[in-house]
């Protein structure tokens, strides 16, 4: 913030430095960034105009400063005066609003005298900032000052997720960045700033330019780092040592730590918005993590840490509860401090390196399961079961060897509890590994009778999935409705059923069975409970895998999800980033991005495939991210691709969301690479293929396969249904609602086939209309995807840059081009498109072939 001599008024002002909090921002304005705080910037402009002196107070990092700026902006533009108090002489006695800044942390005792020996002037108002007081401190500053006791104060607290987003829009119309942020950069965004404006910015530019490569998304920058340094700068020492300490702790449930920390000072860093309490559990945002490392804290409040981590270890050895998080935690700890060893006898260590070790696996992260198991095999040499041996190699599991092993007691028990041992195993959702239901049946007949209902269960829904895969549908839809009668199921055994039957309805189109089982798993995901304990993890788990499962055969079907699924999704999103469970956040994303692959989202699926890119590389994650981006994936693992459901669904996927807009004879192609038996949407979309690359004399006389009252309105089973349905039946109102549907998900070549081939049949003047206003619509999008309109490569490459919502610098520094190069080859792809900057369409130019 700079002084200057306003040439007008002759008092003293400010300017504001077009700064972005330490980013590059390129604004083209010299009105501040609100940086998400507009709400607070209106409610001080209107205590302000209604007589009112007002103190901002908040931690560093919350933005007290920018938000003084935006309200002396706000203010200056209905005409008032704005100074500092280095202007306050020339303005003393002046008659016109004047609005004078004081920044209480840095102001002098002069600045004080002001404040004391300003008079009532109803035409000059103050708005000062200050840090809120802090223990062993002598108070706010001027705290003795009438003016400032007499003020409104304004407490800014973190962002909320709406706030967040502000930010970000504001960010992308007014500063440089790459591309237009997705839904789930978003989330990204508020999920790691806790609610930090500075930091919110910093990590929205580390997303921005981040390669796309694993795990460059949590790789934070210098900015960021710096940003959540000042967070914890601006606290007193005592408050910087306990979040030190309690940086090992992260995810351990609050109540555990209280009993070795004292709770009022717990509450200080809490209101202090460093720790927040997430359903029980201690979490502090991954930057400020990072942060805290940095600074290398003493060790004054080691031992209680280490009394925490210690009583997790003894909890879980005599079956206490203990949740994932606490275990990984205690994991951890135990490999970097000696002291903590010393203080945890061997069998307890050894219990939860093999409960982690399995739990890692439970999650997907098999990388971080074959590092534990090494260390269970360097700590504990010829001790181990063979199961460890197997994770170590990131092997399959063998079961078979697991059996007999255990049937001949040559393997001891596991040294963890059975159930979770068992839900580790790769057991696939929609097949059956061989010897797996053999092993969990011998195992039923090991464990304590109370326990053996679980592996019962366990069991039944394998042979169920066994059904699935044989293409055994209807039966497989018994086992697993039997299976969900069981009152004493757990949670993971019933998403393993629900997802069974989910895959029956998918290959019979039938989308209100489909339905149902989506609000089955919505109650289910609403009533899991993270932290408890390890069971109640492994469900809430299981109930994300279940909702990317779901997500699968909804794609299947050519369904969207429910939006009350959409948005429980993007909570679990938040919630997972903020529990740092980076391997449960890759099935969220899949399944937000089949969801707005179903819908024609392309801007969405295109962002969500970004983020796949750039997560954590886990073997799920790199396998999502080449089969959405349309590579093949070099590495496909076997117990996620070996069932016939999921090739099915691949394929299906494929023939809905790209051979479909990739034209007639693509579509024609993919529809006989479909494997498996004839399914009702392969049927379906057979027939529509011979109807669209015939003409109506191939359209089978015949009933569908499947009909569409049957199907959801505006789906596109159903607008296939419904066009061939009209076709039959000469019914054009029919052609006219399906082929709707099919121009909106990027149909354009079939609408016009179908017109084409209709148009001998007899229509009212008003359906007439709609069918001529379908043709030239359909004839303008295909001209283009066709190649009647050519750009060149560079127009196109451009073209899809822009459309993406990258600016003509970044275009130039991507292509490697002059800015005015790529004006220029904007300007010729929007006339040859007929369109401006905002109307380019992504979909259709990434289907539009290049040119020279």
């Amino acid at each position: 913030m700079a002084s200057t001599t306003h040439p007008d008024l002759g008092i003293a002002t400010r300017s504001v430095q077009r700064t972005s909090f330490g980013v590059d921002s390129g604004l083209d304005s010299d009105v501040p960034l609100s940086f998400g705080r507009s709400q607070e910037v209106e409610e001080i402009v209107a205590l302000l105009c209604g007589g009112n002196d007002v103190v901002v107070e908040a931690e560093d990092g919350l933005g007290r400063t920018n938000l003084a700026v935006s309200v002396e902006y706000a203010l200056a533009a209905q005409n008032w005066r704005v100074t500092d108090a280095t202007g306050w002489p020339l303005v003393s006695n002046e008659r016109r609003p004047v609005l004078v800044t004081i920044d209480l942390e840095r102001a002098d005792t002069s600045q004080a005298a002001i404040l004391d020996a300003a008079p009532a002037n109803p035409a000059v108002r103050f708005l000062m900032t200050r840090q809120p007081s802090h223990p062993f401190e002598e108070g706010t500053p001027f705290e003795h000052v009438a003016r400032v006791r007499r003020s409104h104060v304004v407490r800014l607290m973190p962002l909320t997720q709406p706030d967040v987003d502000a930010l970000i829009d504001e960010q992308c119309s007014r500063t440089r960045m790459r591309t237009e942020p997705g839904r789930i950069e978003r989330l990204w965004v508020y999920a790691n700033s806790g609610g930090y404006p500075e930091l919110a910015t910093a990590i929205l530019h580390d997303c921005d330019d981040a390669p796309e490569e694993a795990g460059s998304l949590s790789r934070f920058s210098r900015p960021s780092i710096v940003a959540a340094s000042k967070i914890i700068g601006g606290l007193p020492t005592s408050l910087q040592e306990l979040a030190g300490a309690l940086l090992p702790l992260v995810g351990v449930k609050i109540a555990r730590i209280a009993q070795a920390f004292d709770r009022v000072e717990l509450a200080l860093l809490v209101q202090a918005h460093i720790v927040s309490d997430a359903g029980g559990s201690l979490m502090i945002p991954a930057p400020i993590q990072s942060a805290l490392r940095l600074r290398n804290g003493t060790d004054d409040r080691r031992a209680q840490t280490r009394d925490v981590l210690a009583d997790i270890c003894a909890a879980h050895v005599v079956e206490a509860p203990c949740s994932e998080a606490e275990i990984f935690a205690a994991c951890a700890a135990l490999g970097t401090d000696k002291k903590l060893r010393s203080l945890v006898p061997l069998d307890s260590q050894r219990a939860i390196l093999a409960t982690a070790m399995m739990l890692a696996r439970n999650r997907g992260d098999y990388v971080q399961a074959a590092a534990i198991a090494r260390r269970i095999m360097t700590v504990f040499p010829g001790s181990y079961p063979v199961t460890v041996k197997a994770v170590a190699r990131s092997a399959a599991d063998p079961f078979e060897a697991l059996a007999n092993r255990l049937a001949s007691r040559r393997d001891p028990q596991p040294p963890v509890p059975w159930w979770p041992w068992a839900l580790s195993l790769q057991l696939p959702y929609f097949h059956v590994t061989d010897g797996a239901i053999e092993l969990i049946d011998l195992v039923a007949t090991l464990v304590p009778a109370e326990q053996k209902h679980r592996f019962d269960a366990l069991s039944e829904v394998l042979v169920a999935a066994n059904s699935l895969d044989q293409g055994l549908g209807e039966q497989a839809r018994a086992q697993a409705q039997k299976v969900l009668q069981r009152s004493d199921a757990d949670a993971a055994v019933r998403v393993r059923a629900l997802l069974i039957i989910g895959a029956v309805c998918a290959t019979r189109l039938d989308h209100a069975g489909l339905r149902d089982v989506e609000a089955t798993l919505f109650k289910m995901v609403g009533e899991a409970r993270r932290g408890a304990d390890i069971d109640s993890d492994l469900d809430a788990r299981a109930t994300i895998e279940g909702i990317f499962g779901l997500s699968v055969c909804f794609a299947a079907a050519g369904l969207r999800s429910d939006q009350r699924v959409v948005r429980a999704i993007e909570t679990l999103v938040v919630d997972t980033l903020q529990r740092g469970e980076t391997t449960s956040f890759g099935p969220l994303v899949m399944a937000y991005l089949l969801d707005r692959a179903v819908a024609n989202d392309t801007e969405s699926v295109v962002s969500s495939v970004r983020v796949l890119k750039k997560a954590k590389s886990t073997v799920l994650l790199d396998w999502l991210a080449s089969v959405s981006d349309g590579e093949r994936a070099t590495a496909t693992p076997e117990h996620l691709t070996g069932s016939r459901f999921v090739r099915y669904a691949i394929q299906i996927v494929n023939l809905s969301l790209n051979s479909f807009a990739h034209g007639v004879d693509a579509f024609a192609v993919a529809v006989d690479e479909v494997p498996g038996a004839e399914t009702a949407y392969r049927a379906l979309a057979r027939q529509f293929a011979a109807v669209s690359s015939g003409g109506p004399e191939n359209a089978a006389t015949g009933e569908l396969p499947v009909a569409a009252d049957d199907l959801e309105v505006g789906s596109l089973p159903w607008a296939l249904a419904v066009t061939l349905d009209g076709i039959v039946t000469h019914d054009m109102q029919r052609v006219v609602a399906g082929t709707e549907i099919l121009l909106e998900l990027g149909g354009a070549e079939h609408v016009e086939r179908v017109l084409q081939c209709t148009e001998q049949y007899d229509t009212t003047i008003e359906t007439g209309e709609q069918l001529r206003a379908l043709q030239v619509q359909a004839s303008t999008w295909q001209a283009e995807e066709c190649g009647d309109v050519v750009l060149t490569r560079r127009e196109r490459q451009v073209a899809i840059l822009a459309a993406q919502g990258v600016s003509n610098r970044e275009i130039a520094r991507q292509l490697f081009l002059s800015v005015r190069t790529v004006e220029s080859h904007m300007y010729r792809a929007m006339r040859k498109l007929a369109v401006t900057r905002e109307g380019l369409n992504l979909a259709r130019l990434l289907r539009m072939p290049e040119g020279a």
